[in-house]
């Protein structure tokens, strides 16, 4: 299947910002004693992350760069298209409590906790389509 043109945006862009926004240590602080079961809990604390990094700015070097970017895109594609948004990124920067437990074409598409009985999974509905999806689908049903 032919892959639509884009651009990337790094996990060296996403860490300039939070280090340029000075978000680092209030991140830090309010997941450190996070109890994860307490659903209430862990909403109140996105939403005060989700505040202090959408009311930050994007750190100029990495605004032009996307805009740039966007710009060649357009170029490519002949004028302007709809465009999309996927991350993969979640990924990429594994805290020591996770490994990687599937790969594909050198993408991160599973990982497991090292302790806790918790494992993640990128699933795109559409795989499920391909020669081997159904048996992927029963193998993480399975684990599930």
């Amino acid at each position: 299947m032919p892959v639509p043109p884009g651009f990337v945006v790094t996990t060296a862009c996403f860490d300039e910002f939070i280090r340029e926004a000075g978000v680092a240590a209030d991140i830090t602080r309010l997941l450190d004693d996070l109890d994860a079961e307490d659903i209430r809990e862990v909403d109140r604390v996105s939403a005060i992350l989700r505040e202090e990094l959408c009311s930050r700015p994007v750190p100029a070097t990495a605004r032009q760069a996307v805009l740039d970017a966007y710009a060649e895109l357009m170029e490519t594609c002949g004028g302007e298209v709809p465009v999309a948004i996927r991350s993969s990124a979640t990924a990429e920067d594994l805290p020591d409590c996770f490994e990687v437990s599937a790969t594909g074409g050198g993408v991160i598409m599973g990982i497991r906790h090292r302790e806790l009985p918790a494992e993640g999974l990128q699933f795109h509905p559409e795989s499920v389509l391909t020669e081997s999806g159904m048996q992927m689908l029963e193998r993480f049903l399975t684990v599930a």
